[in-house]
């Protein structure tokens, strides 16, 4: 029993001192835990001290380029600013500039289209005005002699020689002098806020082809303003046809030209615009004037033209479309109508190759009812037949090579057709066909003066077949101011 008892105080003991070594042992753990936590603790305090000044430092950085961008933005805003201020200030320096060339810009006829080639201009500012008038122009006169009968004795109109004899009283063999080629021009130029306003008058004494006296007649007479609409220009007045191409006429001493060729002068209203240095568009209402065989013309509509224009160093290309409405009446009071039109190209070609101012030059026509536009008198747009208006086809055109023998001498070889496709209800005498031949040689010992000898050819034939011919030469001398 006392020996149960012992043994049951030493376990008890044994068990006490393994329980507290135990006890012991864990409070040891724990004790490096807790420093291992302080320390991970420590690191982590540290970081977010650290963190906390990147922050401040960031945010420091933050407040210091908004403020550098508040600088910036502001800077730029002057800046902007500055450059509007500038731009606008060029733009007033350009519109003074462009201001200050229209007020000593003179008009130039040479651009005009009238044919005033190589020729320098008086002008002059009218007085407590900011317009400058230019004068120019130049008397010619001329020696013609023809060989047969032709009804117009200072002008070479194939239309009119004599077929077979008749008229019997135009002589076929007579001398004729006349200055009605004589010319004088007048042109003016005024600036504006909106663009340069020009005005161009023109006349010469041609008043009547069939007589060698002077009879004044206006040839052109218009105004213009330029930038007036998209850029464009607008022209209203009597001027060259929107259809001709004045700048691919050739050089002849006779002064109607080929018969191939278009030249009418019209009242009319033109938009033209340059796009770029090397392209031109021009749109025009034109006065509708017709001639129709067996009635009468009766207008209804201008004729509506469209023309492109291409130039540059190689010489320039102008193609150009017309549409016209022509309308007849026959003797009973009974309107026809029908839709006329045509079609043009023409050209000039600098020919390098030949010599330094050599070209070639031409022009082809195609059409219905636009006979009243052809380089001849006497040409019907349309025919009355039994009460059906009929538009007569036309085909026409002109080419002419210039050759410059030296500086100052030049010749110039022409050639020009027109063909009419008759139809029913047209008189025999009606016009069928004509040809034009013409060479000259013409010599400017001074750049003012222009002396040249020409001779020229030309036919006729009639729808009845009758056919005519003439032979020409003329000796003319030219004095530009």
């Amino acid at each position: 029993m006392k020996q149960e008892r012992s043994m049951l105080v030493f376990c008890l003991i044994f068990f006490l001192v393994c329980m507290m070594s135990a006890w012991s042992v864990a409070l040891a753990g724990d004790t490096e835990a807790i420093q291992r936590l302080e320390r991970i603790m420590q690191v982590q305090q540290q970081q977010i001290e650290a963190q906390e000044k990147a922050l401040t430092a960031l945010e420091a950085r933050v407040t210091q380029l908004t403020r550098e961008s508040s600088a910036v933005q502001e800077t730029a805003g002057k800046s902007k600013k500055s450059v509007e201020a500038t731009q606008q200030e060029l733009d007033g320096a350009i519109r003074e500039a462009d201001m200050a060339l229209r007020k000593v810009e003179p008009i130039d006829p040479s651009r005009e289209e009238d044919r005033m080639r190589d020729q320098d201009f008086m002008h002059f500012r009218v007085p407590r005005t900011e317009t400058v008038v230019t004068v120019s122009g130049f008397a010619e006169g001329s020696v013609i002699h023809d060989f047969d009968a032709i009804q117009s004795p200072t002008e070479f109109i194939t239309s009119k020689i004599v077929v077979d004899g008749q008229p019997p009283d135009v002589p076929d063999n007579r001398t004729v002098f006349t200055a009605n080629a004589s010319r004088v021009v007048i042109g003016s130029a005024t600036p504006t806020e909106i663009g340069r306003l020009s005005t161009f008058i023109s006349m010469d004494f041609f008043g009547n082809s069939d007589s060698a006296s002077p009879a004044p007649r206006l040839r052109q007479a218009y105004g213009q303003l330029d930038d007036f609409f998209l850029g464009g220009s607008l022209r209203v007045g009597q001027s060259w046809s929107t259809w001709d191409d004045v700048p691919s006429l050739p050089e002849t001493l006779d002064f109607q030209g080929p018969n191939g060729a278009q030249q009418s002068r019209k009242p009319l209203a033109r938009w033209a615009r340059d796009f770029g240095d090397s392209v031109a568009f021009w749109a025009a209402v034109e006065d509708p004037d017709s001639s129709i065989e067996n009635g009468n013309s009766r207008t209804r509509w201008p004729d509506g033209i469209l023309a492109l224009n291409y130039h540059g160093h190689w010489g320039h290309l102008k193609p150009a479309i017309l549409l016209r409405d022509i309308r007849g009446e026959d003797s009973g009071g009974d309107v026809q109508s029908e839709l006329g039109w045509g079609t043009s190209l023409s050209s000039t070609i600098n020919l390098p190759i030949l010599g330094k101012k050599d070209n070639l030059r031409f022009q082809m026509v195609y059409g219905r009812g636009i006979g009243s536009y052809m380089n001849e008198d006497g040409v019907n747009d349309g025919v009355l037949d039994g009460g059906n208006l009929k538009l007569l086809p036309v085909f026409s055109g002109f080419g002419a090579i210039q050759h410059w023998w030296m500086d100052g001498l030049r010749s110039n070889a022409v050639f020009g057709w027109l063909d009419m496709d008759n139809q029913d209800g047209e008189s025999g005498s009606a016009l069928c066909r004509t040809l034009y031949l013409a060479g000259n040689l013409i010599w400017s010992p001074v750049k003012q003066m222009d002396i040249g000898g020409e001779i020229l050819w030309g036919q006729r034939k009639n729808r009845d077949s009758a056919r005519g011919a003439a032979t020409r030469i003329q000796f003319s001398a030219k004095y530009k101011f």
